[in-house]
């Protein structure tokens, strides 16, 4: 899922302990949305291992340095 742009176009004025409140809010809901998608959150994130034998296959387009040295 792409990351989604938040636009606030008309922002409403607010206190200063009424902005710390919001982002109390704010922070608990994303830790607690954390705490119950870890887990599949980490599973997202996480790079397939390679295969072994991939490893260390040589790729087709790779350069031989048996091969004479081109001309320039």
């Amino acid at each position: 899922m792409p990351d989604a742009q938040l636009l606030l176009d008309d922002v409403p004025e607010l206190s200063g302990e009424t902005a710390i409140e919001l982002i109390d809010f704010l922070h608990a809901l994303t830790t607690a949305i954390e705490n119950q998608y870890f887990a599949q959150i980490h599973a997202a994130r996480e790079q397939p291992v390679p295969d072994r034998d991939a490893l260390f296959k040589t790729p087709p387009d790779a350069v031989d340095f048996d091969d004479p040295l081109p001309d320039f």
